[in-house]
């Protein structure tokens, strides 16, 4: 009986979080961003703090989704400097869950990110990817330059080389396009490996599909992977970009979190 209640209350909570997701999001789009731009002198400024209040509401969020008894997190000790870098920085993550993104935007203050296009149609969405200046992935070669010129500003770019959520049981599979990023923008690479123990929230599971026990998202800063090797002259960008991506993903697949 004791499960049974307490599975009932984290699909309430479940539902609770959402609901506030989306309600937030509605409301920083009708209230908070335009009192940003009132207040800011270009697009650029106006997208930092917006940001910001992204960072801050995201942390917000998983509080409260811990606090309700949702989710459990445990984000390893890390310096600062983990996700920080003059200069610019790729962040790339395996995606076993929804939550994932929230957690890295939560720990990235200023992060910039790569998200589908209907996002900015999204009636409770849409306002907060336009004002934080989200990168778009609807046309690949802008899309590419886009990320470099974010990179080149020095920002820090979140990005998932699986392109989308991890299906469970199926083999990792990494496309090409964090690679060409960071080779383009002479950036290194900052491996993330996340777990969600017991699974949930994943591309092949609906939102009500509670687990069986409270799920904890696992999130550990991996290597930095230095792409002065991968740049040499005489190789093509398309080796080098295909190495690098086998490099990505055999460090993903050592990873405790992945096997655990």
């Amino acid at each position: 009986m004791g499960a049974l209640i307490d599975r009932a209350w984290r699909l309430f909570g479940t539902a609770v979080s959402f609901t506030v997701f989306g309600i937030g999001g509605l409301v920083q789009a009708i209230l908070i961003f335009p009192a940003i731009s009132l207040v800011s002198r270009d697009k650029e400024s106006r997208a930092r703090r917006a940001r910001w209040v992204v960072n801050r509401s995201f942390r917000g969020f998983l509080w409260m989704m811990h606090g309700l008894g949702v989710f459990d997190f445990d984000v390893g000790r890390k310096s600062k400097d983990d996700f920080v870098r003059d200069g610019g920085l790729v962040v790339a993550a395996n995606h076993p869950t929804l939550i994932d993104v929230v957690q890295l935007l939560a720990e990235v203050e200023h992060g910039n990110c790569i998200v589908k296009r209907a996002l900015w149609r999204n009636p409770f969405l849409g306002g907060v990817v336009r004002a934080t200046n989200y990168i778009s992935n609807d046309d690949s070669e802008e899309l590419l330059t886009k990320c470099v010129e974010a990179l080149r500003k020095g920002e820090t770019l979140v990005i998932f080389p699986e392109a989308t959520r991890t299906v469970p049981g199926q083999p990792m599979r990494l496309r090409r396009g964090a690679a060409r990023i960071a080779l383009a923008a002479n950036v290194p690479i900052q491996m993330v490996h996340i777990s969600c123990r017991p699974s949930t929230l994943t591309k092949a599971e609906h939102w009500y599909e509670i687990p069986t026990r409270r799920p904890c998202l696992r999130t550990r800063v991996g290597d930095r992977l230095d792409i002065a090797a991968f740049r040499k002259a005489e190789e093509e960008p398309s080796m080098a970009s295909r190495r690098l991506t086998e490099l990505m993903h055999k460090k993903f697949m050592e990873s405790d979190n992945y096997n655990e």
